[in-house]
């Protein structure tokens, strides 16, 4: 389906799958990258509108492979030298760049150079990465001489690359075959640099920080020259990479499990989208030996470990492999203790270190639970959970047992409060609440919904094998429901309590929390009665253009200190912004009362086509986009993201933004029914 908006058209490529066609112009745009990601599933692409690109991994750790020095600029790109003087073939260096196509795992460039003396190259060059978890980034150029002479002189192929590392030996260069080059043991850990290319670029050395490969140029009148090239890391050489078109098909067949039926072409798109865009986020720990889905942004570096099997749960119908891989990842990094750390550095810790948790969070092993009983019920794999995983200090355990110690870690490490509701902690999903539980009392009604819906569906699976257990589970069930019952408040669920025992998110405030409301649907807190108007209240009281809001109206800058620490604006981020994963967990909720009409409506809004619709000159939010969106509550800022604090524009593209789409609308447009676990 073809459709302009102010920033470019969507449509759709030849393996079939929706891509966009970007136009990055006017004043909002001028200094904004437009990033684009891809991965490989080991190595991590991002692209900008300038034709630059930047390679990193999180093997080994965080590693930025074109390290953002004052010497870096791309990590792989073309230079033409003729007569003496160097021409950058970069999109943005070109004297007409034409046209900038983003796709799922690949970006595509055009543009026309021209020497000023008749001399012109129209350029194409596409940077991609199959699916076929190698460490490495592929890229074709083609050339066709456009001009009115002949060219003549050298061409070079050249990769920005910052060897070495903090803790690495110096490296050396070393020349293995014609149309190849390689930093030996570059980085620790992660094998050589390689540069490839075709068998005609013959000379190869360094200069500076950049890997370069050279041949002689020579392109007659309208004559055309293609190369191909790669550059990634590995202690072996690495493998001839497939065609671009044969890696769209790749794609395309990795994705052939998301048909909806009975959608609008750009709702079956957009959702096939996002789940392509997610794939960018995939990438290999090899500190625990597992592939994951990162955060992305800010996630890349300094890691939160919940998104990972939140990311897990969503995926599970269309990809049940990655969704596992997510699960073992998250049971590698938990402690024996049942706990699972707030952050992940993704390695192991050094002689004489101490193991510790840090941030004394309240919901990780709730989101474990959960996403380990639904991928276990969406995909019927009931193996899963008799596999062996070591927890982080190596003991090894069934995944029966790392989430029998989670659940014992919610109600004793963790623990319940006065009123019966799981404890708050440092803070649940939502760390403005950093107040609440800042003496060790406050209590979260959001960890409390979403444990009774971790727990019910872990009780089916407990019963087939430790009935105890089971029964122990359906205690603790019962006990949660009851106090989250107790918490509903004429009109909804309140949001929790603080250290002093005072509800907050109650009706005489006139303040809704969404999280809470959609959480205690999904775990069938309440009766039916309360359930149904607790969603109807959040419909009516936190309704945006946008979705809905976080909360019905935000608290003043600064917050009560008994609510937050964190003076963040009205109307950004969590205090009543606009975040789109939260807004997917209304609509799983909505259709779990089947209000399936209301569900699809907040679906649309909440659509990356939708914010590029109604707010045509912000330039995010459109393929990807920050974690969260400003609300109408911050009056012009409305559709741009939190700018105090923390400048979220900063760190596009994220996984929250396109982790969701395909998960709701599933649950909306075609339920997916879990496979029945057998009985006892």
């Amino acid at each position: 389906m073809n459709e302009t908006l102010h920033y470019g058209t969507w449509t759709n490529d030849e393996a079939g799958l929706p891509c966009f066609d970007g136009r990055f112009t006017g004043a909002a745009a001028v200094e904004r990258p437009f990033m684009h990601g891809f991965s490989s599933g080991r190595l991590q692409v991002l692209v900008n509108r300038w034709g630059l690109v930047q390679l990193f991994t999180t093997e080994g750790g965080y590693t930025d492979l074109c390290a953002n020095t004052f010497q870096a600029r791309s990590g792989l790109y073309l230079e033409l030298e003729i007569a003496g003087e160097r021409f950058p073939l970069i999109h943005d260096d070109l004297t007409e760049p034409l046209s900038i196509r983003y796709g799922i795992g690949y970006a595509c460039f055009t543009g026309l150079w021209r020497d000023g003396r008749g001399g012109a190259l129209e350029i194409e060059q596409e940077f991609y990465t199959p699916p076929d978890r190698q460490p490495r980034m592929a890229a074709r150029f083609r050339l066709r001489n456009a001009g009115a002479t002949s060219l003549a002189g050298h061409l070079r192929l050249r990769s920005d690359v910052v060897p070495g590392g903090a803790l690495g030996p110096s490296p050396r260069l070393l020349r293995e075959a014609p149309g190849s080059v390689v930093w030996k043991d570059f980085h620790p850990g992660l094998g050589d640099f390689q540069l490839i290319a075709d068998t005609a670029f013959t000379a190869c050395k360094a200069e500076g920080v950049s890997l370069l490969l050279s041949t002689p140029f020579s392109l007659p009148l309208g004559a055309c020259r293609e190369i191909t090239a790669q550059a990634g890391y590995g202690v072996r050489p690495l493998d001839a990479p497939p065609l671009p078109a044969v890696a769209r098909r790749a794609w395309a067949r990795r994705l052939g499990d998301l048909e909806f039926d009975e959608c609008e072409s750009w709702i079956r798109d957009e959702a096939r989208w996002s789940a392509g865009q997610l794939y960018s986020y995939e990438a290999w720990d090899s500190s625990v030996g597992e592939h994951y889905l990162n955060l992305g942004g800010y996630g890349w570096v300094g890691f939160g470990a919940r998104e990972v099997p939140e990311s897990a749960l969503a995926i599970a119908a269309h990809d049940p492999a990655l969704a596992l891989s997510c699960l073992r990842w998250t049971a590698k990094i938990q402690y024996a203790t049942g706990d699972i750390p707030h952050c992940h550095a993704f390695r192991r810790p050094a002689a004489g270190e101490t193991l510790s948790t840090g941030h004394k969070e309240s919901d990780n092993e709730i989101w474990f639970v959960l996403a380990c009983a639904e991928v276990v019920q969406t995909t019927g794999n009931l193996d899963f959970l008799d596999e062996e995983l070591p927890f982080w200090e190596g003991e090894p355990a069934p995944v029966w047992e790392h989430l029998r110690r989670a659940v014992d870690w919610i109600f004793k490490g963790v623990g319940l409060g006065a009123h019966g509701l799981i404890l708050i902690a440092d803070g649940d999903w939502n760390d403005y609440l950093s107040g609440v539980g800042a003496r060790g009392f406050g209590e979260s009604m959001m960890n409390t919904g979403m444990a009774c819906c971790a727990l019910d569906r872990l009780i089916p699976l407990a019963r087939i094998r430790d009935p105890l257990f089971a029964a122990e589970c359906e205690e603790r069930l019962a006990a949660l429901r009851a106090a989250a019952t107790a918490g509903f408040d004429g009109r909804w669920f309140v949001r929790g309590y603080t250290d002093d025992g005072v509800p907050f998110g109650t009706l005489a405030q006139d303040r809704i929390f969404l999280n809470a409301q959609s959480w205690c649907v999904l775990g069938g807190c309440g009766t039916p009665a309360m359930r149904e108007s607790a969603l109807r209240a959040a419909l009516e009281k936190c309704q945006s253009e946008l979705g809905l809001t976080l909360m019905s109206r935000p608290y003043p800058c600064p917050p009560p200190s008994d609510v937050s620490t964190c003076p963040i604006p009205a109307g950004e981020g969590e205090n009543s912004g606009i975040w789109p994963q939260t807004v997917h967990w209304a609509v799983w909720a909505l259709a779990e009362l089947g209000w399936h009409d209301e569900a699809l409506e907040i679906w649309e809004r909440i659509s990356l086509r939708n914010h590029a619709r109604l707010h045509p000159e912000v330039p995010y939010g459109i393929f990807n986009g920050p974690d969260c969106y400003s609300s109408h509550h911050a009056g012009d800022r409305e559709g741009w993201t939190q700018v105090e604090m923390l400048e979220r524009a900063k760190f596009p593209p994220m996984n929250p933004m396109v982790a969701w789409q395909a998960f709701s609308l599933a649950r909306v447009k075609k339920p997916l029914s879990a496979k029945a676990v057998p009985s006892v």
